[in-house]
């Protein structure tokens, strides 16, 4: 009866806390994802031209428009909201909202980059979504990818 217990339990756990915690998973992986209240579905795409991630949103017949380049991660606010940041060396870097509407879509900048050079004309920043935790968004941030090690990077030092 004690392992029957446990195994609803787990069931349960399993079940509930995909949906209470989506509005903070980041997504980094390729595939096709829907808006909590099903408004948008965005699609991360690896480009055949260079291995990079590539982020587009379905427009109403299904055909894909494409949003941003070297996507770094994403995740969605609320019902209709995705926040998502993007690299510089394929991409613009900075962490950006596209927000959906069932007639309209809005892009809007949030963290732009500081740091730009010949080599990088929109920028040198390094952005990386983390995690929403009481309603702030949490990012690893590089101030120059050049010099980023990333077998170390992911550290609370660079959190933001």
């Amino acid at each position: 009866m004690r392992s029957m217990f446990r195994v609803i339990a787990i069931l349960m756990f399993v079940c509930i806390v995909p949906v209470c915690s989506m509005a903070s998973f980041v997504f980094q992986e390729e595939g096709r994802y829907i808006s909590p209240k099903e408004i948008c579905v965005v699609q991360l795409k690896i480009s055949p031209k260079g291995g990079f991630s590539q982020l587009f949103i379905e427009d109403h017949v299904g055909g894909l428009v494409h949003v941003a380049d070297n996507v770094t991660g994403f995740l969605w606010l609320d019902g209709g909201s995705l926040i998502f940041s993007s690299s510089p060396i394929y991409g613009k870097p900075g962490i950006f909202e596209l927000i959906c509407s069932y007639d309209d879509l809005t892009l809007i900048t949030l963290m732009a980059s500081e740091n730009i050079y010949s080599a990088y004309p929109d920028g040198a920043d390094y952005f990386e979504l983390k995690e929403v935790v009481d309603g702030k968004l949490w990012f690893y941030y590089g101030a120059d990818v050049e010099v980023i090690d990333f077998n170390d990077f992911r550290i609370e030092a660079n959190i933001r």
